[in-house]
């Protein structure tokens, strides 16, 4: 195919959500007028444009196609370098090709969130939530997990204490909570409290949770069918002795004492 093709930049940044350009200059070294198609191949081809991707030029001309690059600020483009390449096609020799190759280095970004899964965790003496953390960029993140409440009320274990989670995911944790302190009667307390998400070089994530304490045992007033419980009991008690007693026969079971040569006998 009589015709060059160069890029201007063969390395280039960008970051997502960004935008990046590089050229490639064209030129029609042949001796008849020429249309070149240009296009983006490789990984980077679903986020590139060449602007004009079609150029007609004559005979010793030469011509300039920026590529935009924008990758989408998505965990779906990780943070790498992706070589890429620009093949230009000419419609007098559709079976030449020629092709420049480059590297795009996409640019990393942090997104992360998480949330409390129950946000409100009731119990007695304990209580049970779990921690997700999704990880929205385009990086590995690794985050120490702790908890806390502003009035020192309650206990807390999370399992595990740290967690890590690739571009695209999300990892879990248990967080347990239990009072340090409880009660019989009343109406649920209510103990708030805070899970902090601690990434190296980053705002550390607060979420906020609640406790919800119900009593250990209700007072026996909220409970009228119960309050005689123990006569009921014993009434029962006495109404079974009685029918047994009432089945028994005197005249069988009934026990004489005699004395006989000074020694006290049974009879039946």
């Amino acid at each position: 195919m009589a015709a060059t093709a160069t890029l201007a930049t063969k390395a280039i940044t960008v970051t997502p959500g960004g935008e990046a350009v590089s050229e490639v200059r064209i030129r029609n070294s042949g001796t008849v007028v020429d249309q070149f198609t240009l296009e983006v191949l490789g990984d980077a081809s679903a986020w590139a444009i060449v602007e004009p991707a079609v150029i007609p030029l004559f005979p010793g001309a030469e011509a300039v196609a920026r590529i935009r690059f924008k990758p989408p600020k998505s965990s779906s483009v990780p943070a790498r370098a992706v070589p890429f390449a620009v093949r230009v096609k000419s419609r007098e020799d559709a079976r030449a090709s020629l092709v420049e190759e480059g590297v795009v280095e996409v640019g990393p970004f942090n997104d992360t969130f998480a949330e409390l899964i129950p946000r409100t965790a009731k119990g007695r003496s304990r209580a049970h939530a779990r921690l997700a953390l999704d990880n929205r960029g385009n990086v590995r993140i690794s985050a120490r997990l702790t908890a806390a409440d502003p009035d020192r009320k309650l206990n807390f274990t999370i399992t595990p204490p740290s967690l890590s989670s690739e571009p695209g995911t999300a990892s879990f944790a248990s967080v347990r909570m239990s009072p340090r302190q409880r009660f019989l009667a009343g109406p649920p307390k209510t103990n708030p409290y805070k899970v902090l998400v601690h990434q190296d070089g980053l705002p550390t994530i607060t979420v906020d949770g609640t406790m919800q304490q119900v009593v250990v045992r209700r007072a026996q007033a909220d409970y009228p069918e119960r309050r005689d419980t123990g006569g009921r009991a014993a009434g029962l008690g006495v109404a079974i002795v009685g029918q047994q007693i009432a089945g028994l026969d005197p005249n069988r079971h009934r026990w004489w004492r005699r004395r006989r040569d000074g020694r006290e006998s049974l009879w039946r």
